[in-house]
């Protein structure tokens, strides 16, 4: 399989996986059945597995292991799944509050993975415009959106 069409794949079960985590946030928040549902309980596993072989098809596809940026989205993945876990659990004795409050904070560190993936920093912050150098290891992809317009600037206001 192109590297494109798994890197599409990778993409679209990121943002299915994410989808989910809002969907079973929100059930539990507002105490709703489903959240237990067995099709909930099975489906985050399956997009997440999904998620990670397709990370790892990309990865070696291009030799991309030691890049920090790689390690740190498998890093808060796993946070995520550390929060998720206790914050869906079926039988907590835990107080819904605090479950809401694990919810929320495994959702900021699933923006977090979408923030380093968008910049390949692991800090998560933006770098500054001209930084980021075409990586020869990684392939290009035809269909690459154009860059956005540097700001103007003093001079030129």
């Amino acid at each position: 399989m192109p590297y494109v069409a798994i890197k599409h794949l990778h993409v679209t079960f990121a943002a299915l996986s994410l989808l989910i985590f809002i969907v079973r946030g929100i059930w539990l928040a507002t105490d709703n059945a489903r959240l237990h549902s067995k099709l909930f309980k099975v489906l985050p596993h399956v997009a997440y597995t999904l998620v990670v072989l397709c990370g790892i098809a990309l990865a070696s596809l291009s030799n991309q292991w030691d890049q920090a940026w790689i390690w740190i989205k498998i890093a808060l993945l796993l946070v995520v799944v550390g929060f998720g876990v206790p914050a869906f659990k079926r039988d907590s004795t835990m107080p819904r509050s605090r479950r809401i409050s694990l919810w929320g904070l495994g959702l900021l560190v699933f923006i977090m993975i979408f923030a380093v993936v968008a910049y390949h920093h692991a800090l998560s912050a933006p770098p500054p415009p001209g930084a980021i150098a075409a990586d020869p290891a990684t392939p290009q992809e035809s269909h690459s959106m154009p860059a956005l317009p540097s700001p103007p600037s003093a001079d030129q206001k």
